[in-house]
């Protein structure tokens, strides 16, 4: 049977999007549902979906009349799917009988579920990976109206947002928490270069390795405003290589910034010395970007990000909340008998409890409760029937039509007569269900934390205004002896009294400071944090505290600065990379250093060849210089052996070493290593030095000084493949772009502007200015004779019927006027700033054209129009005025006998 391409289906990029948006095989949700069930009521048809069409499968996020067992499986194979061929297509999918049409009459969907008409839309995110399809299903041939595909459509638009706005809160927590580590790194940088500026360029390799594996956009300027760094994000997000920037102001490259708020906030940061932080529009770059500009005494450090997507979820939310806070009361009504049977219903309520309105008209509120809350109920109502109570208001449970058990807040009163006889019951109910939940994992959420507490490798602490501990918890107090609460009631001056530092925090955290601090409490170094507790009137009653056990960074960093010496060589290496684009000058002079730094001439760099069949030496220094171009195969030699096992090697005494390569025996080397150089988690090459010395060997520290050299000569690979990469991926972008705009706003079978962007250009026209001879003026074209076509040649040839039509209207019209198709056999006509005679010239053109005969499949077809033509004026009427005025037009036409036009009155 024939199913949509496997390669469309399995692309990588789609099935990333799907797995990103995070919904397969998770529970049902009463967003999707209520749209399913909207979709179903609207339209009338039994069966209505959500599904996510994985590369061999489709899920139902939601199902609306779904039969067993797939409504519980809620997943079936492609064999019974029609949504693959929208997902497939791209396109919306409308089959009026599946049994006879050519895509699907074989599926197995038709016999065992009774699928026989079909409409879908397919589900595209922004990004243009299509995730699956809103869909409703018949079981009886139906020809779908435009108006139904129309409604479709737009509620199909309402699950994409629900399920982007999924998307971008999971991808904005997890880049809060990406900032806030990315923040730390930054913070803790600018202060080892405030610290000591000799320290900071010794380290400077780290920090570029720091700045290139960020996910912000980096770059450095000059006193002059010159460019002295951009790391690979920035070049992505400034759409241009770090070659172009590098020594040029930002102003010449930039030209449009001078005198925009980018300009004038740096400008406030040299002048302050401060740093600025802000997010600002740039024109140029047609985005929204967040800024963080830090100053120094040799120019401005700049840290930018992306803020588009973030401000476009924020849109959509606001435009989800307005959409549906007119379409879904919050609060359920219901009005009762006295014996507790339900006399009126809202839909609320219905929605609450999952009954129809007629079913709950049927029942009493005693169906509802569940039988250990009953009594309780009837009690609630026997004291306000009584008059005990004037009115009440219970948390209560209540089990739906599905036997789910929900929670409602109800509010109860009696309504009586002029006698204070009561009438009946008025109830307002309101859906606390997600309420309660979010309580219980509140409630679930504060024992997680007490146990985090409890058990984290830290101490919390806390003192009264005297110093005495009330609160000592956290793992990390096993390093000082203790235990939880041992020390509360005691006093902190006592128990540290040969830690004056400590102390003194102490005093000056009692004294109303809030501050962090380092502090050594015997071979143990700590990051403390002190936050003052204050009275309603702002005195001090005691200080909270947070102590982090840092001992291994501390003694790391010790470690670090004995050394510098050797980060300095690696520091002249990573300038010499940043200075330089080819990778053959950068590979050598990386071998050179490296080879400089151990003491030895003779290193090499063997690179995989593109096939994958061999390595292939680009590179040879000393002993090495007579090896260029040779082939290494897989598994041969030291570097054979690196670059099968992905792993570092050393040789000690390469002569005796059985694995060597007989071609080099007569070689001088004694001891040799090789360091895989990798690329995306892949090896693709191999470098390494030799020793000539037999008393010279590879420790340790030399293998790891070649191992980082080995991941500068990486880097140098990849930069230079960054711009290509960059290039190909904006030319991919505006490309997407492009193709979305068209079918936004564009019929897919004419090229004609669809009703999205006919309305658009409407309304504009009406809000422009003009005089009482400058009318807007409306012609609505129905064809007639139009199904005959159909009927008699078939849905294909009244496609190539309706592209004909379209050709032939947009000859009749002037150059500024749009001519739009609406859907099925309906096109509409703008002609800004006409006359009426202008109109009727227009109309009676159309008519003319239409009156030749159609060239079809199977032979010629005759067709006619009737024509609707509506004046407006501007700034008085609106579109929906005109629009309908030229429909009732067309219509008086097509009574007078069609193919003729009539003017709105």
């Amino acid at each position: 049977m024939p199913q949509a391409p496997r390669e469309i289906l399995g692309r990588p990029a789609r099935l990333a999007a799907l797995r990103r948006a995070a919904l397969l095989d998770t529970p049902a949700e009463a967003a999707f549902d209520r749209l399913t069930r909207l979709a179903a009521t609207i339209l009338g048809a039994p069966v209505a979906l959500v599904t996510l069409v994985d590369a061999d499968r489709q899920f139902f996020k939601s199902a609306v009349g779904l039969p067993e067992p797939w409504a519980s499986r809620r997943e079936m194979p492609l064999s019974h799917s029609f949504c693959q061929h929208a997902v497939a297509s791209g396109a919306p999918l409308v089959i009026a009988d599946a049994r006879d049409h050519p895509l699907v009459r074989d599926n197995l969907a038709i016999p065992e579920l009774g699928v026989v008409a079909y409409a879908g839309i397919p589900l595209i995110t922004a990004d243009g990976a299509v995730l699956g399809s809103f869909c409703v299903i018949d079981q009886r041939p139906r020809d779908w109206t435009l108006e139904e595909i129309a409604i479709l459509t737009d509620l199909a638009a309402v699950v994409l947002t629900e399920i982007e706005l999924r998307v971008a809160a999971r991808e904005a927590q997890d880049r809060a928490a990406e900032a806030e580590r990315e923040r730390r790194e930054k913070l803790a940088l600018l202060h080892r270069e405030e610290a000591a500026r000799a320290e900071a360029e010794a380290a400077r390799a780290e920090v570029v390795a720091t700045l290139e594996r960020i996910t912000e956009g980096f770059f450095a300027l000059d006193r002059e405003w010159r460019f002295t760094y951009v790391n690979r994000r920035a070049e992505l997000l400034l759409c241009r290589p770090a070659a172009e920037l590098l020594g040029r102001s930002i102003w010449e490259v930039f030209p449009e910034g001078a005198g925009s708020p980018f300009a004038r906030q740096y400008q406030q940061a040299v002048t302050t010395g401060r740093a600025v932080a802000f997010e600002a529009y740039s024109p140029a770059l047609a985005t929204w970007l967040e800024v963080h500009a830090y100053p120094g005494h040799d120019g401005l450090s700049v840290f930018f990000r992306d803020t588009g997507l973030r401000r476009r979820a924020e849109a959509a939310l606001r435009a989800s909340e307005a959409q549906f806070r007119d379409v879904y009361a919050a609060v359920g009504q219901v009005t009762m008998a006295l014996d507790g049977r339900f006399l009126s219903v809202n839909r609320a309520f219905c929605d609450f409890t999952g009954y129809s309105e007629a079913e709950l008209l049927a029942r009493s509120f005693h169906d509802l409760i569940p039988p250990d809350e009953l009594p309780v109920a009837t009690g609630d109502v026997r004291r306000l029937l009584s008059g005990e109570l004037p009115h009440y208001q219970r948390e209560r449970r209540y089990r739906r039509k599905d036997g789910a058990i929900v929670t409602g807040l109800i509010g109860t009163s009696a309504i009586r007569d002029d006698a204070g006889r009561p009438r009946y019951l008025l109830g307002l109910l309101q859906d606390i269900t997600a309420r309660k939940e979010a309580e219980a994992a509140l409630r679930a959420s504060d024992e997680r934390l007490r146990v985090v507490v409890t058990s984290a490798p830290v101490i919390l602490f806390a003192l009264d205004r005297d110093g005495v501990f009330t609160l000592a918890e956290g793992r990390g107090l096993a390093g000082l002896g203790g235990r939880p609460g041992q020390v509360v009631g005691e006093s902190i001056f006592d128990l540290y009294r040969d830690h004056p530092r400590l102390l003194d925090n102490i005093h000056r955290a009692l004294a109303g400071e809030e501050f962090a601090a380092t502090v050594e409490v015997g071979e143990l170094v700590f990051e403390t944090s002190y936050v003052p507790l204050r009275d309603e009137r702002g005195a001090v009653t005691g200080v909270t505290g947070l102590a982090t056990d840092v001992t291994a960074r501390v003694r790391a960093e010790e470690e670090l600065r004995r050394q510098n010496a050797y980060l300095a060589a690696l520091h002249e290496t990573t300038l010499a990379i940043v200075d330089r684009l080819d990778p053959a000058e950068l590979l050598e002079a990386i071998v050179r250093r490296a080879g400089a730094l151990l003491g030895t001439p003779h290193g090499y760099i063997h690179l995989v060849e593109p096939d994958g069949s061999a390595l292939l030496t680009w590179v040879g220094t000393g002993a090495f210089g007579d090896h260029l171009g040779q082939r290494i195969a897989p598994g041969e030699g030291l570097a054979g052996r690196v670059w099968q096992t992905g792993r570092a090697l050393v040789v000690d005494e390469y002569r005796s070493w059985p694995g060597r390569r007989t071609a080099i025996d007569a070689d001088p080397f004694h001891a040799v290593v090789g360091v895989p150089l990798t690329s995306r988690g892949k090896v693709v090459g191999v470098t390494g030095l030799a020793y000539l010395e037999p008393e010279r060997h590879f420790g340790e520290a030399e293998l790891a000084a070649l191992s980082r050299f080995a991941e500068l000569a990486s880097l140098a690979l990849d930069n230079a493949r960054l711009y290509t990469a960059a290039q190909q991926e904006l030319a991919e972008r505006k490309a997407l772009e492009a193709r979305l705009a068209r079918q936004a706003f564009h019929d897919f079978l004419t090229g004609l502007p669809n009703r999205a962007l006919f309305r658009a250009r409407l309304d504009n026209a009406l809000r422009a200015t003009g005089g009482p001879r400058d009318p807007v003026v409306v012609l609505f074209v129905d064809l007639d004779g139009f199904k005959e076509i159909n009927d008699r040649f078939g849905h294909e040839a009244g496609d190539r019927a309706l592209q004909i039509v379209a050709g032939r209207l947009e000859r009749c019209v002037r150059a500024g006027d749009t001519v739009a198709r609406l859907g099925g056999d309906e096109f509409t006509v703008l002609l800004p700033a006409a006359t009426e005679a202008d109109a009727v010239r227009v109309a009676t053109s159309i008519l003319q054209v239409l009156q030749r005969p159609l060239g079809v499949d199977g032979g010629e077809a005759t067709i006619s129009a009737s024509v609707g033509i509506a004046l407006g004026t501007p700034g008085r009427d609106t579109s929906e005025d005109l629009l309908r005025r030229a429909d009732r037009a067309q219509y008086r036409a097509k009574a007078s006998g069609k193919a003729d036009y009539a003017v709105a009155e």
